[in-house]
């Protein structure tokens, strides 16, 4: 089709905005586009079609952040990484299915 496959949203309140304009379009969200979010907010897994999205580790990044001031001088400088996960739900599938 001439038209995205795919929308990733900045967060998940604007992906179930492209949601609900894509099904109002008479798109099937999973199968003629998919779309992911950014948060995981608690609602997203409880909509009609369950919405992929990114789940950003936060209580890891205030912990590591508490450890850093609390102990500053225990422990290396180095960098912190926390890495955000990609929870998969009804909202995406491969291309071409």
């Amino acid at each position: 089709p001439d038209r995205p496959t795919a929308v990733f949203a900045a967060n998940d309140n604007l992906a179930i905005g492209v949601l609900t304009a894509a099904s109002g379009l008479g798109l099937r969200i999973g199968t003629d586009l998919s779309i992911v979010g950014y948060n995981d907010i608690p609602l997203v897994s409880r909509l009609p079609v369950a919405l992929s999205s990114v789940r950003t580790p936060f209580e890891q990044i205030a912990s590591t952040a508490l450890e850093l001031l609390l102990s500053p001088e225990e422990g290396d400088r180095g960098i912190r990484m926390a890495l955000p996960n990609l929870i998969p739900r009804a909202s995406t599938a491969p291309p071409g299915r």
